[in-house]
């Protein structure tokens, strides 16, 4: 089996945050089109413009939790890139049911990732990325 080019680290609230975007987005898409159908452009469209502004500043706030992968070149933490070959080890600190927090050893310091869903894959796809390396 091949290792997939890019694996993204599924967090608890990176999931819960990227409902709550989508959740946003469709409460303006029904908002915009509500406006149009009732002849109230102008104020259904205001409100979307206000629900636009809170999922910008949601997705800027949030980054962090929404970008956590780990690719053959780098491991990716928000908005850090680690090159794979400075990453010493990726370890399991704490499982808590099926979720589990993973502490990144890099050189020049460590990164905690708390309640990742998917952290048997990610060990397993770390440690394929660094056979390939060596």
């Amino acid at each position: 089996m091949k290792a997939p080019l890019m694996l993204r680290i599924r967090t608890k609230k990176g999931d819960k945050l990227l409902i709550y975007e989508q959740v946003i987005l469709w409460i303006m898409y029904v908002v915009i089109n509500f406006g149009l159908f009732t002849n109230n452009l102008l104020l259904f469209g205001t409100i979307a413009l206000v629900l636009g502004i809170v999922l910008i500043t949601l997705v800027l706030k949030s980054y962090s939790y929404l970008n956590i992968k780990i690719t053959p070149e780098r491991v990716e933490i928000g908005k850090r890139k680690i090159p794979l070959d400075q990453v010493r080890e990726i370890r399991v600190l704490k499982i808590n049911g099926p979720t589990a927090d993973l502490i990144v050893v890099y050189e020049g310091g460590e990164t905690l990732i708390e309640e990742v869903k998917n952290w048997k894959e990610v060990l397993y796809i770390f440690q394929r990325y660094k056979e390939n390396i060596v």
